[in-house]
């Protein structure tokens, strides 16, 4: 007992060290949201409930207007009910200001699902500790939030956030709660299954990428206990056929048949087989193209300490690591499906907003995939270690700090130095209160015809557009809806 103590006692002094530090990374990242305003399909999916907060004061009667925003674009355009839901009840639905609690919420469920996951995998599937879960939970999600492809479209613009960054955050949630419903056979987590039976339920009508990852690994989760004969297997029975109706409801919802069309029109759809295949490139490009020096420094300090445990714990390992080359042929069709959906719909990969969610899922999948491999390797090897290593993890410390450092120098950037230089140059505050000063217009100019100024001042890690000098342009009309006004335009 006391060596299991001692042994856990330099996981423990690390997971603050890094919790500590994730923290402080979050610091500019959530103050820049003191300067965040909703734009574009924030006005158009939050109209109704906006218009019926105004007039009545009541939230209940928001969210009833909410729902008929999920009706209407279920019938009209598409059918992802669950997002258009919370698409609807965006937060300056409730007043402007309210806009601010954006990265809160996106950065929060990230973190949360990331986090939840982690400590489930590696203290109940691998047998870590607690403490050694959290590390690994801290090195990703800082990974995840830092190098994320569109900081913008991933934790400060709500509507096209909370389609996807959302969603997926929700997703590694849901695989954190299945982890314990499948190990434990003598228990009956009746809670555990509600709380999990609800997630896929909203999981499925949302995004196609993050629902389509989700059954994969649920149903891919329930095949191994099948062949492994563990009767666990019947508790995602449930949580299985609420996906699968959710996700059968979004997908042949009548309002998607508009879509497709319009799709045909603007886009180059491609059919099934086509899209798989061009999904497996992607896949295979994607792995390549998104490696990077901060990300080898990651996975440098996490190889580093996933040795040193697995070293610790060779002779006592309770799990055996079979098949490793089984295992990354899965994450990487796991990941490569995800871009399945918007090939089979738009012939491309998607927006940013989508690749931002893919980035979360192949930064996991890469530390799952190192620490699995070690593992293998470890628990293939006999003989005596040498005992002084204690050197071996500063220097890949050392190290992995002179990679990110090299990012910087060859002029990349991390998002909190990013939202600190928004911050520090000024253009944050600045575009703030160009936004809020057309809020008070729009709110109290009583004419038929609105025309606001321009944007001078154009922060990326906050601007994701503007209106046009075309009052029939659809972002004017969704402003003038919102706000209930004839027309909106920008002055030329």
């Amino acid at each position: 007992m006391d060596r299991i103590q001692d042994n856990r006692q330099p996981y423990r002094r690390l997971c603050w060290i890094l919790l500590g530090i994730l923290l402080l990374s979050f610091i500019p990242l959530l103050f820049l949201g003191r300067y965040d305003a909703p734009a574009g399909d924030d006005f158009s999916y939050g109209a109704e409930a906006h218009l019926a907060y105004v007039h009545s004061g009541s939230i209940l009667e928001a969210v009833k207007a909410a729902w008929g925003q999920v009706k209407s674009s279920f019938y009209g355009w598409q059918g992802t009910w669950s997002a258009i839901l919370l698409m609807s009840l965006q937060p300056s639905v409730f007043g402007f200001a309210w806009y601010q609690i954006t990265p809160f919420l996106l950065i929060g469920m990230l973190a949360f699902g990331i986090f939840i996951l982690c400590i489930r995998l590696f203290r109940e599937v691998f047998k870590t500790g607690l403490y050694f879960g959290l590390c690994v939970g801290a090195v990703v999600t800082m990974t995840c939030v830092q190098l994320v492809p569109s900081p913008v479209q991933a934790f400060y613009w709500y509507n096209g956030a909370i389609y996807y960054t959302f969603f997926q955050g929700m997703a590694f949630l849901s695989f954190g709660i299945m982890i314990p419903l499948v190990l434990k056979e003598s228990r009956k987590p009746v809670d555990r299954s509600v709380l999990l039976i609800f997630l896929e339920l909203v999981l499925g009508g949302g995004n196609f990428a993050t629902a389509l990852c989700s059954g994969i690994v649920l149903f891919g989760t329930a095949s191994v206990l099948i062949l492994l004969k563990k009767k666990t297997w019947r508790r995602l029975v449930l949580p299985g056929g609420a996906l699968l109706a959710s996700f059968l409801a979004n997908v042949f919802a009548p309002g998607n048949a508009y879509r497709k069309w319009t799709a045909q029109i603007l886009e180059k759809p491609m059919g099934a087989g086509e899209a798989i295949l061009a999904s497996f490139g992607a896949g295979l490009k994607s792995v390549a193209a998104w490696m990077s020096l901060p990300l080898l420094g990651a996975l440098l300090f996490l190889g580093v300490l996933f040795w040193q445990q697995l070293k610790e714990h060779r002779e006592d390992a309770a799990f055996r690591f079979p098949v490793p080359g089984l295992v990354s042929l899965y994450s990487y069709c796991l990941l490569s499906a995800m871009f399945c959906p918007s090939y089979y719909a738009m012939g491309n990969s998607g927006p940013l907003r989508m690749t931002n969610i893919m980035w979360y899922v192949y930064v996991l999948l890469l530390a799952v995939n190192l620490y699995y491999w070690i593992g293998w390797i470890m628990t293939g090897r006999h003989g005596r270690e040498g005992s002084k290593t204690q050197w071996v993890l500063p220097a890949a410390v050392l190290v992995s700090i002179v990679l990110c450092a090299a990012h910087v120098v060859i002029g990349k950037g991390y998002t909190s130095a990013a939202a600190f230089g928004t911050l520090h140059s000024g253009e944050a505050q600045a575009y703030y209160a160009e936004a809020k000063a057309r809020d008070e217009v729009l709110r109290t100019d009583e004419s038929d015809l609105i025309e606001l100024e321009p944007f001078t001042y154009l922060p990326f890690m906050l601007y994701t557009g503007d209106l046009s000098t075309d009052p029939d342009f659809y972002a004017n009309q969704d402003v003038a809806l919102f706000y209930e006004k004839s027309r909106v335009v920008i002055r030329s």
